[in-house]
């Protein structure tokens, strides 16, 4: 009885207070609504190959990015369409990743078709969630017209001119209609040049005289040394391709095939140019001081560090840094790093100075400028690449103010006595000694610095650094903001290295998965568009770096006036 009492005069106070059980209970609802909603299976639907030939087999690939059971396919539409519509394997894959767990649902449909045309695949539809419709064209089976070719090579040149030193992409394609065993393929050939396989293989598929072939691509940066006309001589391919005798045995063919000859004129120094010979797409400068800051004080040390980094040659072309400095300034050089990488296919040859300075005297000091001449190879003019001149000011303990004079005890002082000697010398060496620590510290942290000295274009998303960092941000912004693909690629290139980083990678390896995913995308859709010459707009890369920026803790004002609501 006491129970129901108590009971009933909870349901009377929740009553007066307007308060229900159902209600207590929305907020409930709602969260596992909200939770079911973002637990959504992201679906993705493709084929492999397409196209295809009349009764050649297609595999109808459909991926969720979580444990699934429930697919609907219309296999009917599919059969309706004259498709012949093989059984559906489904595979389970589970990862953990430093405690994250990310699971995948695949499911592989083979179908094939038996007259030619354009064929709509229905669109899967896996926990609710539909997925895209798909379209493979089948061709019929074209006549051969000439003798089969079972393997062959060809190879291209980025261009048939260059000057010396400049880059040269050679590309060789190896053809593959039968399986190749123990292939071998030998380097292009060229006198007086410098010749050095970039990047990775590339591996696709191409229909040529109605039959498909495996294509393996390998590109080759080929630097010449002489000017004059040469022959570059094709790359060779040796092996064994397998074969089938009349019996149904398999044996191995011998074959050794080679791409066609290709001729490249090299350009000397144009007369109008003085100075050293820098030919190159894009050349860069930029420092890096440590610590950072506006002021410097007498006696500590500061390391300057100053990266010249050139597209489309390697780093022996790059020249010495004549870099001077006030006489107030005592300069301990450190030893200069010299290294060529590999970016999207082309070189990037870098030179890396790093000194450290000891103001002696207090006062204004200006570090001139530095420039470097250089010779644009796709406009063919003379440009110049500068480092602006820097002021800082330097201050000191005990520093006495503008216009005033010593006191006569301390002249006499200076003067007669020599006991500063020894507290002198005990100094310097502690100096050096740090000195040296710091120098051996610095030296092995050197295979990251390319990336990890500009910790600024960090700090910037996270809202760290001084005004001008985020004003780096927002000229690059402006720089891509309405130009086209190419120019867009070409600025974002020259942003990353003035930043310190090798690729773009290394830049987008700042973000979060999910802003990172972004960004990508839309640089992704600008390499396309820049491969295939077609229009292109920056809204949706300027857009996806707005938004990562914001998600790294990027003041929304400083970023919002690059990109206003449309």
């Amino acid at each position: 009885m006491v129970t129901q009492t108590l009971s009933s005069r909870k349901a009377l106070l929740l009553r007066l207070l307007g308060i229900t059980p159902w209600r207590c209970l929305l907020p409930f609802i709602s969260l596992m609504m909200s939770f079911h909603a973002s637990a959504a299976p992201e679906i993705s639907v493709s084929v492999a190959p397409n196209p295809v030939f009349v009764e050649e087999r297609f595999v109808l690939t459909i991926k969720a990015n979580t444990s699934a059971d429930d697919l609907e396919l219309d296999r009917d539409a599919m059969l309706r369409q004259g498709l012949i519509v093989g059984s559906t394997n489904v595979s389970r894959n589970l990862q953990i990743i430093n405690g994250d767990s990310r699971r995948e649902t695949t499911w592989r449909t083979e179908l094939y078709a038996r007259k030619a045309g354009v064929y709509t695949l229905p669109a899967p539809v896996v926990d609710g969630v539909v997925g895209k419709q798909i379209k493979v064209d089948v061709r019929p089976i074209p006549k051969q017209t000439g003798p089969a070719r079972d393997l062959f090579v060809d190879a291209e040149l980025s261009s048939d001119t260059a000057y010396i030193g400049q880059q040269v992409t050679y590309t060789v394609k190896l053809y593959l209609g039968e399986e190749l065993r123990g292939g071998s393929l030998a380097d292009p050939q060229m006198p007086n040049a410098e010749i050095r396989s970039i990047g990775s293989d590339k591996e696709s598929s191409e229909i040529i005289d109605g039959r498909r072939y495996q294509v393996i691509a390998r590109s080759f940066a080929i630097i010449p040394e002489q000017a004059g006309t040469f022959t570059i001589k094709g790359a060779n391919v040796k092996g064994q391709l397998v074969k089938q005798n009349s019996r149904g045995q398999l044996y191995g063919m011998p074959v050794n095939e080679s791409a066609l000859d290709q001729q490249l004129t090299v350009k000397s120094q144009p007369e109008s140019y003085q100075g050293h010979w820098l030919p190159a797409e894009l050349v860069t400068l930029n420092d890096e001081w440590q610590p950072q800051s506006d002021t410097l004080n007498i006696g500590e040390p500061v390391t300057r560090t100053i990266t010249l980094s050139a597209v489309g040659i390697n780093d022996k072309l790059l020249p010495k840094l004549q870099v001077s400095y006030p006489n107030s300034v005592k300069v301990y050089p450190d030893k200069t790093d010299n290294d060529t990488y590999v970016q999207d296919q082309n070189l990037i040859a870098q030179r890396v100075e790093s000194v450290a300075l000891i103001p002696t005297q207090p006062g204004s000091l200006t570090f001139p400028a530095l420039k470097i001449q250089w010779w644009d190879t796709k406009a063919e003019v003379m440009r110049i690449a500068e480092l602006p001149a820097r002021t800082i000011d330097v201050v000191g303990n005990g520093q006495a103010p503008a216009g005033a004079s010593p006191s006569p005890l301390t002249q006499t002082t200076q003067v007669t006595s020599s006991d500063w000697l020894w507290p002198f010398w005990i100094m310097t060496l502690l100096w050096m000694s740090s000195t040296g620590v710091a120098i051996w510290l610095w030296v092995n942290r050197r295979p990251a610095t390319l990336k990890d000295s500009n910790a600024k274009a960090h700090a910037i998303y996270n809202g760290l650094n001084t005004g001008s960092d985020k004003q780096k941000l927002k000229q690059l912004l402006r720089s891509i903001n309405g130009q086209s693909a190419t120019e867009s690629q070409k600025q974002i290139q020259a942003w990353c290295l003035q930043q310190g980083y090798r690729h773009r990678q290394d830049w987008l390896s700042e973000f979060k998965q999910p802003e990172q995913d972004g960004i990508t995308k839309a640089l992704k859709a600008m390499d396309n568009a820049v491969q295939q010459g077609s229009n292109w707009s920056s809204d949706a890369l300027v857009a996806a770096i707005i938004a990562a920026a914001k998600q790294q803790n990027q003041p929304e004002d400083s970023l919002q006036t690059f990109y206003p609501t449309r």
